[in-house]
């Protein structure tokens, strides 16, 4: 369900006709290739098969995007993507994206995030925080562009108090970025 808010908060705010329609698209088949972009989330530990690894790559190489979050900041699917994209790549490990990144900057600008409940107990502050999204560049494009925390909650508006991830406006804020972002590289 978040994933379609944020698609109609993305098309309210830019004006950029979404489709609203799943499709769910295996890694390892060649219909990988009929997406601008993919979106991935979960919440456990999860592997991926040599075939998903080198479809991904060729995917990513060839000028796809991967748009992925831990739900609720889960550590097992942190873990698991962070470790998949390592194998993927090489070793390569994700990197923080720079607060000067353009990710941040248009079409809103997102300098700073409320966390909610769960992420305020993990960082022991309530105060607002910089946003934390990692990437793998490729090519000059940002690739992959990964959230360690959760995002989908605040999209869905849902009063998530365990939910290690930002409040509802900032998590809207960053994923308008994200897909701006994605469609204009």
């Amino acid at each position: 369900d978040g994933l379609s808010m944020l698609l109609h908060a993305f098309n309210k705010r830019t004006g950029t006709p979404v489709k609203f329609e799943r499709q769910h698209t295996p890694l390892d088949t060649e219909r990988l290739f009929d997406a601008p972009f993919i979106y991935l989330t979960g919440h456990e530990e999860f592997t991926l098969s040599a075939k998903e690894r080198d479809n991904l790559k060729r995917y990513l190489t060839r000028g796809g995007v991967l748009f992925a979050e831990a739900c609720c900041g889960r550590k097992g699917f942190d873990r698991s993507f962070r470790r998949e994209m390592a194998q993927t790549f090489n070793g390569t490990a994700l990197k923080r994206l720079p607060s000067a990144h353009p990710i941040f900057r248009f079409p809103q600008k997102v300098v700073q995030v409320t966390p909610r409940p769960g992420l305020a107990a993990r960082m022991k502050t309530r105060a607002k925080v910089k946003p934390t999204l990692l990437g793998l560049q490729m090519n000059g494009a940002t690739s992959v562009i990964y959230s360690p925390i959760g995002l989908a909650c605040g999209w869905e508006m849902a009063a998530c108090p365990y939910c290690v991830g930002i409040g509802n406006a900032d998590a809207l804020a960053l994923g308008i970025n994200i897909l701006s972002h994605i469609l204009m590289q």
